[in-house]
């Protein structure tokens, strides 16, 4: 983490505090459209991927969307968010544990099409439990066009956990039950990014040292995406 000059403070999902709140908050949205995005999210795909936490950076946040999800948060958390109950869209963060320190920051919409990529959400088994969670195609977009070194970290980090994975499963002769799909990311840039799809690939490109369409192209076949995502 260091040598990005990323701090190295922060939790692991695999930290009590963080597990904690995420068993929580899968028993409250129960029955809930509702996903955790951002940091927390590449955290859960790089351990799923690969069962430990050595591609996870560490964050002192995590951010779940829902819809109509605010009433719920405010009851059990004792919070209030700012709006009111008839409105579009609320928003609250706050501290869910002082020592260490740890935010949760929640934003509930009143329909699913506000929510970014919602009928992409993934459901991850981890802990025996199961968690809505945005999809890594949207993560990986979403961060790479933030343009931040904490970003390009995570970004990263799921390459390499998804390059381990592809590894392990051909050396277990493992079927493939999660694919991280780069046609899928262009379809997701062009219909929902427009403007961007230059500036997204010369970024990705940053990172990977190839072209887009090799990615594409080759993302069915796990021994050439081995080499492919090599960072």
């Amino acid at each position: 983490m260091k040598k990005h000059g990323i701090r190295k403070s922060g939790l692991l999902i695999t930290s009590t505090v963080v597990r904690s709140n995420i068993e929580n908050l899968t028993k409250l949205l129960k029955g809930h459209l509702w996903a955790i995005v951002g940091s927390i999210a590449s955290q859960i795909w790089a351990y799923y991927l690969t069962g430990s936490t050595i591609f996870c950076r560490p964050t002192d946040n995590m951010n779940i969307v829902g819809v109509d999800i605010m009433d719920i948060i405010e009851d059990n958390f004792g919070v209030l968010s700012s709006g009111f109950s008839s409105d579009d869209r609320r928003e609250i963060n706050f501290l869910v544990s002082y020592t260490p320190k740890f935010r949760l920051n929640v934003i509930s919409y009143s329909s699913p099409w506000m929510i970014d990529g919602f009928d992409r959400i993934k459901v991850v088994k981890i802990w025996n439990r199961e968690i809505p969670v945005a999809s890594m195609e949207d993560i990986i977009i979403k961060k790479l066009l933030m343009d931040r070194i904490e970003d390009e970290v995570d970004v990263i980090n799921m390459f390499r956990a998804y390059q381990r994975y592809l590894r392990s499963l051909i050396v277990n002769n493992q079927e493939q039950n999660v694919k991280l799909s780069f046609k899928l990311m262009r379809d997701i840039i062009e219909s929902e990014y427009a403007g961007f799809e230059d500036e997204f690939e010369e970024r990705l490109k940053g990172i990977l040292k190839v072209d887009f369409e090799l990615l594409e192209r080759f993302e069915n076949e796990p021994r050439k995406m081995i080499k492919l995502l090599t960072v």
